[in-house]
């Protein structure tokens, strides 16, 4: 299993630089701030700074702060006494007291209510909490290590974060780029999240050139969770199939054919890329479950470039470059 900065796939220049980073703060026990795209790695980029640290002896509790009931977060998070609520029948270590010694890793710290940004204050600053139900302020040591896919000084602006918290937090800042920014490592990392899926013992058949690529040429907007998706289909199908025509399956997202049944068609002389036809401009067509994708996130902020850029981690250009393949630049 790899540990430290053995997590971070790659010989690109962009994975070079992260791994970097990664040992000169590892070796400094300030609060970390990671930014990235979603899916683009930033717990295992938590994980890689706890392993290498003086504290990897210690617990790391990570906790979804977008997963995190707002009824519920103090608890979770600071423990609760004996009788502190209806149902609390006895007292609870939250997981800041679980980190002790060692790192507290909050993921998509963004969704956190003002409310709760109020209560997070003290920890940050002071090292201090309190337990639900009780008035006694404890000390812990622990190293505090956030990650967002959003500018948090942007919501700061906005009114959506606490200038005060952000400031707390925004000490040693990481930028982990997305898999198109480091596209050349795709190779490397396919056959690493493969091996993953069949195990030590399993056989991993390489993707051809040409399904190589297709997915170099993809836009990759969920990044190298979106990629081992990918890897995990082929694994599911190379039993039934073989490799080959698992990989074309796994990238033009289709099942297993039936017998008799070629795989799927490639666009454009590509194997393993499918799509409708006339959709988008490039020369690779955006698969059908991708434009889905777009499109929600498009009605969800009523089709306003900028904030739907501002929530996918992107700029407006790449938008506009990912609507345009699409075929969605004429739509809204």
């Amino acid at each position: 299993m790899r540990r430290g900065i053995g997590r971070i796939v790659g010989s690109s220049p962009a994975a070079a630089t992260l791994r970097e980073t990664i040992k000169l703060y590892a070796v400094a026990d300030g609060t970390v701030l990671i930014e990235g795209e979603t899916g683009s790695g930033k717990e295992v980029v938590a994980r890689a700074i706890h392993e290498e640290s003086s504290r990897s002896s210690g617990g790391f509790s990570s906790v979804d702060c977008g997963a995190l009931a707002e009824s519920l977060f103090e608890s979770e998070l600071f423990g609760h006494e004996r009788g502190a609520f209806t149902g609390a029948v006895a007292s609870r270590r939250g997981l800041v007291a679980a980190a002790a010694g060692g790192t507290l890793f909050l993921d998509e710290v963004e969704n956190l209510g003002l409310a709760q940004q109020a209560k997070l204050l003290r920890l940050v600053q002071e090292r201090e909490f309190r337990t639900l139900g009780s008035d006694r302020l404890r000390r812990v040591d622990l190293r505090l290590v956030v990650a967002t896919n959003q500018s948090l000084a942007d919501l700061v602006e906005r009114g959506l974060f606490r200038a005060d918290l952000f400031y707390r937090l925004d000490v040693l800042r990481i930028a982990v780029p997305g898999l198109r920014e480091r596209i050349e490592d795709l190779p490397e990392l396919l056959r690493v999240l493969a091996r993953r899926s069949v195990g030590n013992a399993g056989v991993v058949g390489r993707p051809e050139p040409g399904q190589l690529v297709c997915l170099q040429e993809r836009s990759w907007p969920g990044n190298i969770r979106e990629l081992a998706n990918v890897a995990e289909r082929a694994a599911a199908l190379a039993p039934a199939i073989g490799w080959p025509a698992a990989w074309s399956a796994a990238i033009g997202r289709r099942g297993i054919p039936p017998p008799g049944v070629p795989g799927p068609p490639g666009v454009q002389g590509v194997p393993g890329v499918q799509g409708a036809p006339g959709r988008g401009t490039g020369t690779v067509v955006a698969s059908d479950a991708e434009v889905a994708d777009l499109r929600m996130a498009l009605d969800r902020h009523r089709w306003r470039r900028e904030e739907v850029a501002r929530a996918l981690g992107i700029s407006r250009v790449t938008l506009w470059r990912r609507m345009r393949r699409c075929g969605l630049a004429g739509e809204g």
